[in-house]
């Protein structure tokens, strides 16, 4: 079917104005295809080094949150704790082991490097430090050591350079 003089000449007109406004857009500046390109290729770059990043913190994380439930357990459960240190603990005492702060990862060591003296339990004075036993012994809770006026923090501080940890 022929297009129509005027129909030609309608559409001759509009692509007209549309190669004029697309030479406008070209003549105001702007970035070249290659500059676009380069920015493309930077842009991606900085994402997949955020995305790395991210990903690296997260597992960091995941792995702190398993670290920091299973330290829960155990403090929960008191694993490895003296059935009287434990009992009494239970009751509200103070277990010398829970009163540090240790780096990340070195809990067993300074647990090891402490000794029996890591599930003793803390006493203000030698006073109080003998009604704890006493109350042990009637409890029929079997042996308890307790660290009577003792910093725990000075015990980690005569600990080897190598075991030692911030308090």
């Amino acid at each position: 079917m022929p297009c129509s003089a005027s129909r030609r000449r309608g559409l001759i007109a509009r692509l007209r104005s549309e190669l004029a406004e697309a030479e406008a857009d070209a003549a105001r500046g702007g970035p070249s295809p290659e500059e676009l390109e380069r920015q493309a290729l930077y842009t991606r770059a900085a994402a997949r080094e955020a995305a790395h990043e991210r990903d690296t913190l997260a597992e960091r994380a995941l792995t702190a949150q398993e670290r920091l439930a299973t330290l829960e357990r155990s403090l929960a459960e008191r694993e490895g704790i003296p059935p009287a240190a434990r009992a009494l603990a239970e009751q509200g005492e103070t277990l010398a082991l829970s009163t540090l702060s240790v780096e990340p990862g070195s809990e067993r060591a300074v647990a090891a490097a402490l000794g029996p003296r890591a599930s003793a339990l803390l006493a203000a004075d030698p006073k109080a430090a003998l009604a704890l036993l006493e109350r042990a012994a009637a409890a029929g809770l079997g042996s308890l050591r307790v660290l009577a006026g003792r910093n725990v923090h000075d015990l980690v501080a005569e600990l080897p350079s190598s075991r030692r940890t911030s308090c």
